[in-house]
């Protein structure tokens, strides 16, 4: 099995999860009951202020998946786009998993968020790249 730390194949996002896991424990000896009530919110807002912190500095995490499956688009401005925008949706959908778990609404409102994620994730992009692209054909016609 490879490492994938050898190979440079870790992602940023594995990383961040590594340093979040890591402030929990650290927390959890200090302040164990807090930390065992809030484990869970607690890290999907640290996933949340990563996830938005990459589209502030115009770089979206979820770029790093998605070079990997279109390497030869991953230059381009539409490209950056899309991956802005899954990667904004996903901050936000780890706030709203945050709240739903300290809320305690339960399995079926976690999972919705989830799987709204997932749809947007798998199908979001194909329609996203024709919007753009529809969108950057009409500013060339008007220059034109």
């Amino acid at each position: 099995m490879r490492l994938a730390l050898l190979y440079g194949e870790i992602k940023t996002l594995e990383i961040v999860v590594l340093a979040i896991f890591a402030a929990l424990t650290t927390a959890y000896c200090v302040r164990a009951d807090f930390i065992a009530a809030h484990a869970i919110p607690l890290s999907f807002l640290a996933l949340s202020f990563f996830a938005l912190t990459t589209v502030v500095l115009r770089r979206p995490w979820t770029a790093e998946f998605s070079r990997a499956a279109y390497p030869d688009a991953a230059g381009s401005p539409i490209f950056i786009s899309v991956n802005m925008i899954l990667s904004a949706l996903w901050g936000a959908l780890f706030v709203l998993l945050a709240l739903a778990y300290s809320w305690k609404l339960g399995s079926i409102v976690t999972t919705g968020i989830v799987v709204v994620g997932a749809i947007a994730t798998v199908f979001g992009p194909k329609f996203m790249v024709r919007v753009l692209a529809l969108r950057e054909v009409r500013r060339g016609t008007r220059k034109a």
